[in-house]
């Protein structure tokens, strides 16, 4: 009957550890977020381990408190029944002199020693008084084990029988008035003890055992759930992200249709054929290249998408009028500062884009260059009057690119300019017009300039 609860306890038990363990991996699935794999599954074995820790520690002081019950209530039947064989014993003999050295007293002693009940250490007849213990074995009590049976003997000397229990030892003491003594069958801790860790070792061992099977299949089931959803999961964001990249790149082609399509609208009010906006582009390329930032991006924007928001430069110039963007002679005062307006025109044209589109990095640096693009270093550029860092950085890149590209060009108010005139002329204007780090890194590649411009040169005769 004892094991059958302490199994059943065992069982419920486990039960419980189960489901708050497999309540706390559900959560650790759907309700946080681990950056590491690692780390999610360490997490979840430990909270597996640690409940059932906690539940080997629970049943084993249910189980302790049960077989400490149990065996204290057959101690108790023992002690109980041995009192009442010896009490009827010594009736029955009816002893006439039981003092110290008599037949009596021999033959007492002889009878104790003859009584064999599991558990019982000592056995005594107190007699009241002399106040003497009569038993073999009650010399191998302690002291303060003496004292108290003679206290326990004087205060129940006047009752018939009882039962004391207490957590460290057992009594069971029977009135002998016949006698004048008390019969007293006395269990120490040490015996108590002994038996409940017994019974429970064997049960404590089992229970360790059986804990780490199931903390082996609960941690195998675990990494094959793991590596199940896991698995799942990789296809699911490799299909999404490709999905989103594929997305992407659609609405970036999309974006660069326009943008082109836009700057091609501005150009082709122009005398160029179209090759201009490219070789923008491709000086933009060269020099930014040196110029970014050590995650490979400029102005937050990879080098290619950086590139193109330079063909954006000119897109106010829809705003002039053809008498003046294309008259061949010289401008009048008033003509010229309509000219001045189109980087205005074109920086509030992106920035309205922009605030119906959201902060976006192309936009932005789009718009910067639209706006500072004819700035100049020393501050006497137009439409703000910026001057150094407060000339955006791709601003001022274009500034260097688009001069460069200007001179290199026939238009029809003036002839192409030699290469090595037009890079003579921007280093002349280096802390001027142009910033001096910008015109260095010009400077060194100035090679490539030349091919660009002669290998996409083309103009309209």
């Amino acid at each position: 009957m004892e094991n059958g609860n302490a199994w059943g306890g065992y069982s419920m038990v486990l039960s419980c550890v189960a489901a708050v363990r497999f309540g706390w991996a559900y959560c650790m699935f759907e309700g946080f977020k681990f950056s590491r794999r690692s780390v999610l599954l360490s997490s979840v074995l430990m909270i597996q381990l640690i409940g059932l820790l906690s539940g080997l520690i629970l049943l084993d002081l249910w189980l302790a408190r049960q077989v400490t019950v149990a065996v204290q209530e057959r101690i108790e039947r023992n002690s109980n029944k041995l009192a009442d064989e010896l009490s009827k014993a010594l009736v029955l003999l009816d002893f006439k002199d039981l003092s110290a050295g008599a037949k009596d007293r021999e033959v007492l002693v002889d009878l104790i020693e003859g009584m064999d009940v599991a558990g019982v250490t000592y056995t005594v007849v107190y007699l009241l008084d002399s106040r003497e213990m009569i038993g073999l074995n009650h010399e191998g009590m302690t002291r303060n084990q003496q004292r108290e049976i003679r206290e326990l003997a004087e205060q129940y000397a006047t009752r018939l029988d009882m039962q004391y229990m207490q957590t460290d030892y057992v009594v069971a003491i029977r009135r002998m008035p016949v006698y004048d003594a008390l019969l007293i069958v006395f269990q120490d801790e040490l015996y108590l003890k002994g038996r409940i860790d017994l019974l429970t070792s064997t049960v404590k061992n089992v229970g360790m055992v059986v804990t780490i099977v199931i903390m082996s299949v609960a941690a195998f089931f675990t990494l094959l759930i793991f590596s199940r959803y896991e698995h799942d999961l990789d296809v699911i964001n490799s299909s999404l992200e490709k999905k989103v990249n594929e997305r992407t790149k659609a609405l970036i082609r999309s974006r660069d249709a326009v943008i082109f399509g836009l700057a091609k609208l501005a150009e082709s009010r122009d005398d160029e054929t179209g090759q201009h906006l490219e070789r923008i582009c491709s000086y933009v390329k060269v020099l930014a290249s040196d110029l970014m930032e050590s995650d490979g991006k400029i102005c937050g924007l990879d080098l290619e998408v950086f590139a193109n928001t330079a063909a954006l430069h000119d897109i106010g110039k829809v705003a002039v009028p053809d008498k003046i963007l294309l008259k061949p002679g010289k401008l009048s005062k008033k003509e010229r500062e309509q000219i001045m307006d189109h980087p205005g025109a074109g920086g509030d044209t992106l920035m309205m884009i922009k605030r119906k589109w959201g902060d976006d990095p192309f936009l932005i640096t789009a718009s910067q260059i639209a706006y500072a693009h004819h700035e100049k270093w020393d501050g006497t550029g137009y439409p703000f009057g910026l001057k150094e860092e407060e000339i955006p950085l791709a601003a001022r890149i274009v500034a260097v690119a688009d001069v460069y590209d200007a001179l290199r060009t026939k238009r029809p108010y003036k002839d192409e300019m030699p290469h090595e005139v037009v890079v003579k002329y921007i280093v002349e204007q280096s802390g001027s017009h142009f910033d001096p780090r910008i015109v260095e890194i010009m400077v060194q590649h100035e090679k490539v300039f030349k091919i660009i411009s002669e290998t996409q040169h083309d103009y309209r005769e």
